[in-house]
């Protein structure tokens, strides 16, 4: 009597998926661009500031409020994750957040406007991001 071990057809495929997959390891791949570099992608986000440019001194100012708002809003966000939050500061929070969303929205108008280059998006971008 033969004795059939089903285990194996399963372990064969197995094999044979994992090998189809490993193909490519042999291919030759590119060095990667050193961020910061012309051709790398370090340069296309890297932070601008345009400490110059008279738009971008507008937007900072402009933003500031923003900022403020969100400086005011992180000791809320910590509560939260805390556990710690009161209902009278949920609610303070909850004011605070929607004013801190009409107010982004005001300056996302202002960044994206067709006036705008992109060197001074990117720079504007950078001026929010402080926020974080």
């Amino acid at each position: 009597m033969v004795k059939t071990n089903l285990r194996l057809p399963l372990g064969l495929g197995i094999l044979a998926v994992a090998a189809s997959f490993s193909g490519g390891c042999d291919r030759d791949v590119a060095a990667p661009v050193p961020q910061g570099s012309d051709g790398g992608l370090g340069r296309l986000g890297a932070p601008s500031t345009l400490d110059n440019d008279p738009t971008v001194a507008r937007f900072k100012l402009e933003a500031a409020p923003y900022l403020k708002m969100r400086a005011e809003s992180r000791p809320f966000e910590q509560k939260f994750s805390a556990g710690t939050i009161t209902e009278a500061e949920v609610e303070t929070w909850r004011a605070l957040d929607a004013s801190c969303s009409a107010e982004r929205h005001r300056l996302n108008t202002l960044m994206y406007n067709q006036e705008i280059t992109p060197d001074q998006r990117r720079a504007m971008f950078w001026v929010l991001r402080q926020s974080n």
